[in-house]
């Protein structure tokens, strides 16, 4: 099975949280959403932060947007961003995972819990 790895997944490895690194090296392949990307960046404290999640995620998979993706996000929040509370980007990175076919990877149930179709798997580290 694949993943794509939701941001918090992601932030929990890079602080270096316990258990994080052995989860990614648990669920084998995985990739992760040019949103995914942004948010980490955006969360950069500096450049040399910035270097070293470069460095990082050079050595997996990153999924570009496509406007099949942006359609199905735009129907995601539609159905789910007022029950659910559903953000913007997380609606983007779940259509990425219903796009490619894999599971999403997050710490985030509640927002992403009631996707029809999504494969979720909450990290237990």
């Amino acid at each position: 099975m694949t993943y794509i790895v939701d941001t918090d997944v992601l932030v929990d490895y890079l602080r270096n949280m316990e258990g994080a690194a052995n989860y990614l090296d648990s669920i084998g392949e995985w990739m992760y959403s040019v949103v995914t990307a942004m948010e980490l960046i955006t969360g950069a404290a500096n450049q040399k932060d910035l270097k070293k999640l470069e460095k990082i995620l050079t050595d997996y998979r990153e999924t570009p947007l496509s406007q099949e993706i942006g359609a199905r996000a735009r129907e995601l929040m539609k159905t789910h961003a007022k029950p659910d509370g559903l953000l913007p980007l997380d609606a983007l990175i779940a259509a990425t995972a219903l796009h490619e076919g894999v599971r999403l990877s997050t710490k985030n149930r509640k927002h992403f819990r009631n996707i029809e179709g999504l494969d979720l798997e909450v990290p237990k580290h």
